[in-house]
């Protein structure tokens, strides 16, 4: 066994298995990924990953999609195609005892959905209500505009859902497509975690999956190219009516291979929660918005840090000249010990509460050696954090803080005259 005691195997046809022995419940607890996701995505397809992690579990040659649903509920188990802005899988959860068939089921998913014209239909009707309800909230419209205007080219620009247009556009070419490109054994994981034998799950991941090629006409996911981000602060601003104000402002970040991310998460957790500066300051101190927080989004890509703010249209300005003099505070004096000291034990500790479950450790695993970061790096999370000083929050800070960069999104009430 390797760290974290996980046996790691490179099947006949190039999967990457993980498996780890855990008894604390007699659960199981199975996650398949692989690179993708909306990286895969271009304006024509965009939703497409969404769609396509939808109907793995909706009909295979074996199984029709209500013996699937039935099987699932009748085993207290669950099953689920899997989609993001960096990966698409599935993820199952079985009772121990139920395992055995579970995997049968999640592999006849995974290599053999098959796609009918039927579920297509049904699942693209619920995207595309799905869509139309995303317009309703303000904060996601603020979000979107924010992400559309930060990218010019770069996949990360759209949404995981898609738009109505492309969604509509989508044939079962698309997806297969998109399945085959990216469900290629030789670049996908399959991590197993919870009440098993190790040896015997290896013979029987060997056996379940190993056999499985690819196809072999269908072209392998590529990374799309990075971008070169603007000199030039821009902002977008749409009116709806609504009270409220939301207002986002982001600067280009990090990817998920660089090793600033963890002074990232730190200068996340001083700006953000409750106890953070954005929420004292602003709401508590001089109540100019409801919600506040900073965040930080990293991909196999570099991402972007920023602040979002809901408030009254009426204190829409100040709130954003009280945003600007925070982060104009980072940059100069960056962060304070105690504040480094509280927000390593928050992190460290957040992070230990949320691998208590065996499928937050399954999907950890998966994710980690499917993006190349090694399948441990999970474990080495506190490490990291408590290695990160006052000084390195202040130089990512003083770096990534650059207003001639810098893309704010503001969705406003239309009767801005009247409310201001």
């Amino acid at each position: 066994l390797g760290p974290e005691r996980v046996a790691k195997v490179i099947l006949e046809n190039g999967m990457t298995a993980l498996v780890r022995e855990d008894r604390a419940v007699p659960l199981v607890s199975v996650r398949a990924a692989a690179m993708g996701g909306l990286l895969a995505e271009t304006e024509q397809t965009n939703g497409v990953t969404h769609l396509a992690a939808e109907l793995l579990v909706r009909g295979t040659s074996q199984y029709s999609a209500e013996q699937i649903s039935e099987l699932m509920d009748s085993s207290a188990s669950g099953l689920a195609g899997v989609g993001g802005k960096n990966s698409l899988g599935m993820r199952g959860d079985f009772l121990a005892e139920n395992f055995t068939r579970g995997m049968d089921i999640f592999s006849a998913c995974l290599f053999d959905s098959q796609f009918e014209q039927e579920e297509i239909e049904r699942e693209r009707k619920v995207q595309l209500e799905d869509i139309t309800s995303r317009q309703d909230n303000m904060s996601a419209v603020a979000f979107m505009q924010f992400a559309n205007e930060m990218w010019a080219k770069h996949p990360y620009r759209m949404t995981a859902l898609g738009t109505h247009e492309s969604v509509t556009k989508l044939s079962r070419e698309d997806i297969l497509s998109a399945v085959h490109s990216q469900l290629n054994p030789e670049g996908m994981v399959i991590s197993v975690v919870g009440a098993v034998d190790v040896s015997s799950t290896v013979n029987l991941l060997k056996s379940t999956f190993g056999s499985h090629k690819g196809e072999s006409n269908a072209p392998r996911f590529v990374m799309p190219d990075e971008e070169i981000f603007q000199t030039k602060t821009r902002t977008i601003r749409s009116k709806r009516q609504r009270e409220q104000a939301h207002f986002v402002m982001g600067f280009p970040g990090l990817s998920m291979k660089d090793s600033r991310r963890w002074a990232m998460d730190i200068l996340c957790s001083v700006m953000s929660g409750q106890g953070g500066r954005l929420f004292l300051q602003l709401r508590d101190k001089q109540s100019l918005c409801y919600s506040v927080s900073a965040f930080s989004q990293e991909g196999l890509a570099p991402g972007y840090f920023g602040v979002y703010m809901g408030t009254a249209q009426s204190k829409l300005e100040e709130a954003e000249t009280g945003i600007r003099s925070e982060l104009d505070k980072l940059v100069q004096n960056g962060i304070t010990s105690e504040e480094l000291e509280r927000a390593q034990r928050y992190l460290s500790g957040s992070h230990e509460v949320s691998l208590q479950r065996a499928s937050s450790r399954c999907s950890a695993m998966a994710l980690s050696e499917a993006y190349g970061l090694g399948y441990d790096s999970y474990s080495k999370f506190t490490e990291k954090i408590m290695a990160v000083t006052t000084q390195d929050v202040h130089a990512l800070a003083k770096d990534i803080i650059q207003y001639d960069k810098s893309v704010i999104s503001v969705v406003e009430a239309e009767e801005s005259s009247e409310s201001s």
